[in-house]
C-alpha cells in the first residue's frame, strides 16, 4: 500500500513502455516534457518500463534521453502491464481520481501539444 496510497486520490497518467521499444524512445522526450509543464497539477505522470533488467537498464535510457520529469517505475514480470491489457508498446492507461481506467491509448503519442495537455486536464478534473 506504501508506492500506491502516493496515488490515492490523484489522476494519473500510466505509460507502459520498454527500452527496446523504438516507438517509445521517440515518445518518451514528450511525455517528459508534458510532466514538466502540468507538475503544478493534482496528477502524476508516471512510466512502468517492462524491461527484465529493471533500472540497470531504464536508467542508462532515462541519462541519454534526459528524462529527469517522468517517475520510473518496472514490471519485470509484465504482471501489472497484463492485468491492465498493455500487451503492445507504449500504451498509456489514464485513471482518474477515484481510481478507475477511463481511457487508454495503445500507440505511440506527441505529448507535448496543447491538444494532449487539455485531455490530461479534463481527466484530472473529473
Amino acid at each position: 500500500a506504501g508506492q500506491r496510497s502516493g496515488f490515492r486520490g490523484r489522476a494519473v497518467v500510466v505509460n507502459f513502455w520498454a527500452t527496446w521499444c523504438a516507438p517509445c524512445f521517440h515518445e518518451m522526450p514528450s511525455l517528459d516534457r508534458l510532466s514538466a509543464a502540468l507538475s503544478d497539477r493534482d496528477l502524476a505522470i508516471i512510466t512502468v518500463s517492462l524491461d527484465r533488467e529493471g533500472f540497470e537498464a531504464i536508467t542508462p535510457f532515462y541519462q541519454e534521453l534526459g528524462l529527469d520529469n517522468l517517475p520510473a517505475y518496472h514490471d519485470r514480470s509484465a504482471s501489472l502491464s497484463m492485468k491492465v491489457g498493455a500487451v503492445v508498446l507504449p500504451t498509456t492507461i489514464f485513471v482518474d481520481k477515484r481510481g478507475r481506467m477511463v481511457a487508454r491509448l495503445a500507440v505511440p503519442a506527441k505529448w507535448d501539444t496543447p491538444d494532449a495537455a487539455n485531455l490530461i486536464e479534463r481527466i484530472a478534473a473529473e
